[in-house]
C-alpha cells in the first residue's frame, strides 16, 4: 500500500476534490488529504461542505494559520499548525504539496518531513507561468524546495520553462487541470443564442471587452449575453448590466449553479488580457464549457490557445476588432447545425483524452509509482 498525504487549499471547493475521487480508484493507494475549513475563492470566503464522495479517502479539514487575509499573500504565507501531528501519525511514503514552491506551506512541510525523519518523497504543483524574481524569504523557500523535491507537476509547458529558468533540476511531469466529464445529450434552445462570461470580475479577465461586444448586438433579439462571477469590480458590472436589456448579471455561482449556467449557454468567451504580473495560467472555464457542449472562443493570453487548440476560435488579446471578427465567424458556424455539432463532438473527444479526472489521476498515479521505484 502506498501512503500519500496531499495538501491542497484549493480543494475546499468540491469541484477541485474530484481529482482525489478519481485517484481513489487505485486501490493500492492510501490517500489522506488536508484542506482548510474555508478559503478565499473569487473574492468570497468559501466554506468546506461535505460531499458524499469525500468518504472515498481520508479527508482532514483543518483551520489554517493565516498571516495575510488577502491574495496573493494569503496563498503564500499560510500553513497548517497541526500538520506535524498528521505527518507523524500517518507516516506517508509521498507528500504531494499542491502549493506553489515559493509558499511557506510548501517550505514548512519539507522541514517537518526532515525533522520527523519520515523520508517521504516530495511532490509539488506549480501554475506560475511568468518568470519573477521573488524577495526573501519566498526566494529561499523556492530554492530549498527545488533542492529537496523528487517530482514537480507543472501545469503547462510555460510553467515548466519558468521552473527551469529558476534552476529546477529534478523530475517533472506536466499535469493540467481536469473537469467532470459525463456522456450527455444536452438540449439547447437554438432560437436564441446565449453568450456567457464566467470568471473573476477584474479587468485582467477582459470583462470590459465582453460588455463592449454585447453592446454591438443590442438590437439582436436572438442573441443574449450573461456574466457570472465575483470580484472587485462586481458593483461596476452589476450597474452596467442593470442599464442594458441584452446583458444580464448572474453574480457568483456555486458548482451546481455554474453547471446550470453552462447548460444554458451556446458560446463561452474567455477574453483574458496579459498584464505585467499575470497571464492566463490555464483557463479552466474552457474545459468546463466543453463538458457542457458549449463552443468556446478565447484570447491568445497564456495557455488559452493551447487548451482551445483551434485557431478559428482564438483572437488577439485586448483587441476588440479581433474578438468581434472571431465572434461573428462563430455565429456563422451556428447557422449550420451539422458543423456546430461536429465541433462540439471534437471538443468532447479532446476533453476526454486530455482533461478528464480519470486521465489526470492516471498521470498522477504513474508518477507516484515512478518516484518510489527510483527510490528503491
Amino acid at each position: 500500500m502506498i501512503k500519500v498525504l496531499i495538501i491542497s487549499h484549493t480543494s475546499v471547493v468540491t469541484e477541485y476534490r474530484k481529482r482525489f475521487y478519481a485517484l481513489s480508484e487505485y486501490k493500492n493507494l492510501d490517500i489522506r488529504v488536508i484542506i482548510p475549513d474555508k478559503w478565499l475563492e473569487m473574492n468570497k470566503w468559501v466554506k468546506y461542505e461535505h460531499y458524499k464522495n469525500d468518504d472515498l479517502f481520508c479527508l482532514k479539514v483543518h483551520k489554517p494559520a493565516v498571516f495575510w487575509k488577502t491574495k496573493p499573500l494569503l496563498n503564500l504565507t499560510y500553513f497548517f499548525p497541526f500538520l506535524y501531528k498528521e505527518l507523524n501519525k500517518f507516516k506517508p511514503d509521498i507528500i504531494d504539496i499542491m502549493e506553489e514552491p515559493y509558499s511557506f506551506c510548501a517550505f514548512s512541510t519539507i522541514i517537518l518531513n526532515k525533522f520527523l525523519k519520515l523520508n517521504a518523497k516530495i511532490v509539488f504543483f506549480s501554475a506560475q507561468n511568468i518568470y519573477k524574481k521573488y524577495p526573501f524569504p519566498f526566494s529561499f523557500f523556492q530554492n530549498y524546495l527545488f533542492k529537496n523535491a523528487d517530482l514537480a507537476f507543472p501545469m503547462t509547458e510555460e510553467v515548466k520553462n519558468v521552473m527551469l529558468k529558476h534552476n529546477y533540476k529534478n523530475k517533472f511531469v506536466k499535469l493540467p487541470l481536469g473537469t467532470d466529464i459525463k456522456e450527455n445529450n444536452i438540449k439547447k434552445n437554438n432560437n436564441v443564442l446565449n453568450i456567457g462570461f464566467v470568471g473573476r470580475l477584474e479587468l485582467s479577465k477582459g470583462y470590459d471587452l465582453f460588455i463592449k461586444l454585447s453592446k454591438n448586438f443590442n438590437n439582436k433579439q436572438n442573441i443574449k449575453f450573461f456574466i457570472a462571477g465575483s470580484g472587485k469590480d462586481e458593483k461596476i458590472i452589476s450597474d452596467i448590466c442593470s442599464k442594458n436589456d441584452n446583458l444580464k448579471f448572474e453574480g457568483f455561482l456555486n458548482s451546481e449553479k455554474v453547471n446550470e449556467f453552462y447548460n444554458n449557454m451556446h458560446i463561452i468567451i474567455v477574453p483574458s488580457k496579459t498584464t505585467k504580473n499575470w497571464k492566463e495560467q490555464f483557463g479552466r472555464v474552457i474545459i468546463e464549457a466543453y463538458a457542457h457542449n458549449c463552443i468556446v472562443i478565447g484570447s491568445n493570453s497564456g495557455e488559452i490557445p493551447f487548451v482551445i487548440d483551434n485557431n478559428d476560435f482564438v483572437f488577439e488579446e485586448n483587441n476588440f476588432n479581433s474578438l468581434l471578427n472571431c465572434f461573428e465567424n462563430t455565429l456563422e458556424i451556428f447557422k449550420d447545425n451539422n458543423k456546430t455539432q461536429n465541433i462540439i463532438k471534437q471538443n468532447f473527444i479532446k476533453l476526454k483524452e486530455k482533461y478528464s479526472w480519470e486521465s489526470i489521476a492516471k498521470i498522477t498515479y504513474n508518477s507516484y509509482k515512478d518516484i518510489l521505484k527510483k527510490g528503491n
